[in-house]
């Protein structure tokens, strides 16, 4: 991807494109400052940000609902590992299996939630991947810590469930927020039974179209991503640092 996308931006195009925005942080990193270079908005896809329960709980999470975060732990993914052919299984041509593909949501919603509090990614703690029958990961348990010491601790695979699944839970002083895919968003207050979340009800695509109206939001100059380039590029290069720490 990183190829077509410095293709486009050289021929003078604003780019949105889907994660990864190549096989590592240094193809990303490229793009970036050719970006940069023609005055062009590139922008990465980041609909789970726009999940109306991970907006909701982000939302709340900025207005101090839980205090301080203390954990993140997170599960992503599906089953359909077996099912991908040609690049997707090839660590060289795509650069990664579930880590990369599925978990790169989750760095993304987390890496929010930690910009929220004025904190950001740290150290990695430990990597566990599985290859079953080709270089890529079908299965990764990761865990890192941020610089003011929430623990983030994410499973991402395909080797889950037919369905796909998206779930966050949140940690902090005060009690936890827990996404359970992008219409359910629970509350547990500390010492108090846990309660629903109520959400907008936008729609199966609504997380799709806010995000492509939030590059068009850019490129017109009206509004700035919910997630910088940089902060996108710090996310990949977390990737990059989880993947060297599982080798």
């Amino acid at each position: 991807q990183a190829e077509m996308t410095r293709h486009v931006l050289a021929r003078g195009a604003h780019v949105l494109c889907e994660k990864p925005l190549g096989r590592n942080a240094t193809e990303m990193a490229a793009c970036v400052e050719m970006a940069g270079e023609q005055g062009r908005v590139l922008k990465a896809a980041t609909n789970h940000l726009f999940m109306p329960s991970v907006d909701i709980a982000l939302a709340r999470i900025g207005e101090g609902l839980l205090g301080s975060l203390s954990a993140i732990e997170a599960t992503v993914g599906h089953n359909r590992g077996a099912a991908f052919e040609g690049w997707r299984q090839d660590i060289a041509r795509s650069g990664g299996g579930a880590l990369r593909d599925n978990g790169a949501h989750v760095l993304f919603v987390a890496c929010q939630a930690l910009r929220l509090q004025g904190d950001e990614f740290a150290e990695v703690l430990s990597c566990q991947l599985q290859r079953p029958s080709t270089t890529v990961d079908w299965d990764a348990r990761v865990a890192f810590r941020s610089r003011t010491g929430t623990e983030v601790k994410l499973h991402a695979s395909w080797m889950l469930s037919p369905d796909y699944v998206f779930e966050v839970t949140f940690r902090g002083e005060h009690g936890c927020l827990h996404v359970c895919g992008p219409a359910r968003l629970t509350h547990e207050p500390n010492g108090a039974e846990p309660s629903a979340v109520e959400l907008p009800d936008s729609g199966g695509l609504s997380s799709w179209l806010t995000d492509t109206r939030e590059f068009i939001d850019e490129i017109q100059g009206l509004a700035a991503p919910a997630l910088s380039l940089s902060e996108a590029l710090r996310c990949m290069t977390m990737v990059d640092q989880l993947y060297a720490h599982g080798r």
